[in-house]
């Protein structure tokens, strides 16, 4: 498989998912990525010092509470932040959180438990994407783009360091 930049496009398009649900969003571009990772870098630190930050992404507070203490599990001592942290890559979902607020700009068949439409917002996105098979759909859409280009690696023809192949066409170009 080849990478053709022309295959990707950048527009907006209704993408299905599963459960009927139809996201209209396009794929991420490098700034994008780079955007939603770097906040998600800085607001993790907040989050895992007050955990309660987490449901504003849509973490359910049944994940959250505790005595803060730590708790038994198979006969390891855990807390829940480290469980939490642990079976769902925080940096991960709080990435896809910010980076579906970016490239989506509309979803049907997301209702609340009274079957009304839920609006578009951090915590119904991350409600969302905690629902069984949703994070991984949307990243593979998402990030159609970036595991296209890594699979392919750099496909440019780049002039050797020091070859002057650059300085030609540059200047043959110049003097046209």
């Amino acid at each position: 498989m080849s990478f053709n930049p022309s295959e990707f496009s950048f527009e907006d398009r209704a993408v299905e998912f599963p459960y009927g649900v139809v996201l209209t969003m396009r794929p991420a571009n490098s700034i994008d990525v780079g955007q939603a990772q770097t906040e998600a870098s800085s607001a993790i630190h907040d989050m895992v010092m007050q955990r309660e930050a987490l449901t504003s992404y849509g973490v359910p507070k049944s994940l959250l509470e505790g005595s803060g203490e730590a708790d038994e599990v198979d006969g390891d001592e855990d807390s829940v932040s480290d469980r939490f942290r642990n079976y769902l890559g925080l940096s991960s979902f709080i990435s896809s959180v910010l980076l579906f607020e970016q490239v989506v700009t509309r979803w049907e068949n997301v209702s609340g438990d009274d079957g009304a439409p839920l609006p578009i917002n951090r915590t119904t996105i991350g409600q969302f994407l905690l629902y069984p098979d949703m994070k991984r759909a949307f990243d593979k859409v998402a990030y159609s783009v970036e595991f296209a280009v890594r699979e392919e690696g750099n496909v440019s023809a780049v002039s050797q360091p020091g070859s002057g192949e650059a300085e030609d066409n540059t200047a043959a170009a110049a003097k046209t």
